[in-house]
């Protein structure tokens, strides 16, 4: 459940892995609580009107969905139905994190252009 490396200090490591583990996964039980609290939030406004809208509810559903992988990984252990899962899902981290740096680069080209703009008048 917990790696059983030690760093010299074996049976305080012993001791304190698992409380550790613990204290983690109970963290990330809360920070799952949250996380759907604030998607359930998200989703009662007109997040689907803008891009940036979109964005931060794919973005914040995928975290939680993450988190909320971790809590059954905790609960129910692990398994090859719960790795295709995990898999699908990390698989939205990198095109979320795309589709974030292409609006950023975005709306810098646009402040930038309308910089100039002004500047020339």
């Amino acid at each position: 459940m917990w790696p059983s490396r030690t760093t010299g200090q074996g049976e305080m490591n012993q001791t304190l892995a698992p409380i550790l583990y613990t204290i983690g996964s109970v963290a990330m039980a809360y920070a799952a609580v949250v996380g759907v609290a604030s998607v359930v939030m998200h989703s009662l406004t007109r997040w689907w009107t803008s891009q940036v809208g979109r964005h931060l509810m794919s973005y914040r559903a995928t975290v939680t969905v993450i988190l909320l992988l971790g809590v059954v990984k905790f609960v129910f252990g692990d398994s090859w139905w719960f790795q295709v899962i995990r898999t699908v899902v990390f698989l939205g981290i990198p095109v979320l994190m795309t589709q974030w740096l292409v609006l950023q680069i975005r709306a810098r080209r646009e402040a930038l252009a309308a910089d100039r703009q002004r500047d020339a008048l």
